[in-house]
């Protein structure tokens, strides 16, 4: 008997094909999650004055299915801001600006989106 790894191969090939499908649906909701978790928090804190959104979800290339939020706050209370995105669907990672490291700090403000 001679295996035929051709069946196979093309269920693994419609399987992720189906992933991407998944992973370019909820690349779509996440923009307006991170924009409405940005209006929340500047909302919430007046010291806020800029949220930026940074990462896979800016690139477009989120390798897996359960990609979060990343997030970047200048100024405020962390941790009122850590309450508010708790309900999202999406887990958040989020940062002050003034706590990251320099070259995170510099990469976000080269590559993330500052946020309305």
């Amino acid at each position: 008997m001679i295996f035929d790894p051709a069946p196979y191969a093309e269920g693994i090939v419609r399987e992720n094909e189906r992933e991407l499908a998944r992973i370019r649906a909820r690349l779509e909701k996440a923009r307006p999650e991170a924009e409405r978790l940005s209006r929340a928090i500047k909302s919430a804190d007046p010291a806020v004055r800029r949220v930026f959104l940074f990462g896979s979800v800016t690139k477009g290339d989120a390798a897996r299915e359960g990609f979060d939020l990343d997030l970047a706050m200048d100024g405020g209370d962390l941790y009122k801001a850590l309450d508010i995105v708790e309900d999202s669907e999406f887990e958040v990672d989020l940062v002050r600006l003034d706590l990251v490291p320099e070259c995170l700090r510099k990469s976000i403000h080269a590559t993330g989106i500052e946020l309305a």
